[in-house]
C-alpha cells in the first residue's frame, strides 16, 4: 500500500515538484515522457505503467516541498501496472419486463387474499318464477280484478 497526495493539492509543493521533475530530466534525450521533440513539457500519463517511476520521484518532489500525503486505501485488488484505482461506482440497471401488461381492480389493494364471490352474484335456480311488478291491483290474465274472480 502507498500513499497519495492528500487534497485539496498544495499548489506552491505542486509547482515546486512539477519543476524540479522537469528540471532532473532536461538533459534526456528527446522525445521521451516528459518533452516533446521541440523540447515542450508533457503531463505525466497515470495510466502509463513505464511511467511509475517519474510518478514516485514527483510524489518525492511533492513531500519534499511540503506538500501532504496520506495512506492510498487501495484493496490490494489493483493489479501492479494499474496505477489508477478503479471507481466504486455500482452499475446501473434498468430491466426490461416482456410481458403483457396486466391491470388491477381498484378497490383491491393486494392485501387481503380474494374471498369466494358472494351469493348475490350466482343465477336464480331455475324452479322460482320471478317478482311479480305491484301496479296498486292485483288483475287476473283477463283483466279482471282478482277479488271478483271465483275461487276455482
Amino acid at each position: 500500500m502507498g500513499e497519495r497526495a492528500k487534497r485539496p493539492l498544495n499548489q506552491d509543493a505542486v509547482s515546486a515538484a512539477d519543476d524540479s521533475l522537469y528540471n532532473g530530466h532536461a538533459g534526456d534525450p528527446r522525445p521521451n515522457a516528459l518533452f516533446d521533440a521541440a523540447g515542450n513539457r508533457k503531463p505525466l500519463d497515470a495510466n502509463d505503467p513505464d511511467q511509475a517511476g517519474l510518478r514516485q520521484e514527483w510524489m518525492e518532489a511533492y513531500k519534499a516541498n511540503g506538500g501532504e500525503t496520506e495512506p492510498n486505501s487501495a484493496d490490494g485488488h489493483t493489479p501492479a501496472d494499474q496505477p489508477v484505482m478503479p471507481c466504486d461506482q455500482r452499475p446501473v440497471v434498468n430491466p426490461v419486463i416482456m410481458a403483457a401488461p396486466t391491470s388491477l381492480d381498484e378497490s383491491d389493494d393486494g392485501s387481503e387474499p380474494p374471498q369466494p364471490e358472494d351469493a348475490a352474484d350466482e343465477p336464480e335456480p331455475e324452479d322460482s318464477a320471478p317478482e311479480e311488478e305491484a301496479t296498486g291491483a292485483d288483475e287476473e290474465a283477463d283483466g279482471t280484478a282478482a277479488e271478483d274472480a271465483e275461487p276455482v
